[in-house]
């Protein structure tokens, strides 16, 4: 509910002033969304775009956000996780579970929101990978 993926089926959520019911419409939502990123426990449930760089770009599209400052800064938070830097290119489902989920966690940083929320975010990942993302 945090992101208002969700709209409560009775009673209210307060996110962040916004007073959220079942009856609350959509276009309430986009500040939100903007400012509370979720990376999901399954990448791939999240993940659909053919490459990298598209995945990174798609969210920020959405809200109209400079599309280099947020690509320079995914760029930056790949190379960190070990990801080589032609990664922009690749297709994130001819990655591991792993390299998915890294995907995600920086897709939503490069977006830079108030609250991040993750859902087991090192589940599958190997004890460097852990480090690296925590």
């Amino acid at each position: 509910h945090l992101n208002a993926l969700l709209k409560p089926a009775t009673g209210s959520v307060n996110i962040n002033g916004l007073e959220v019911t079942n009856k609350t419409k959509d276009k309430h939502f986009r500040h939100i969304r903007k400012e509370v990123g979720i990376v999901f426990q399954f990448p791939e449930s999240q993940l659909f775009e053919d490459s990298v760089e598209k995945e990174i770009e798609f969210g920020p599209k959405n809200f109209n956000m400079n599309l280099k400052n947020v690509k320079d800064k995914a760029f930056q938070l790949l190379l960190e996780l070990g990801f080589s830097r032609n990664v922009m290119s690749s297709s994130p489902f001819q990655m591991s579970g792993g390299q998915m989920r890294k995907i995600a966690i920086v897709s939503i940083l490069a977006m830079d929101p108030q609250v991040i929320i993750l859902d087991e975010p090192t589940a599958g990942l190997d004890p460097n990978s852990k480090h690296q993302v925590m």
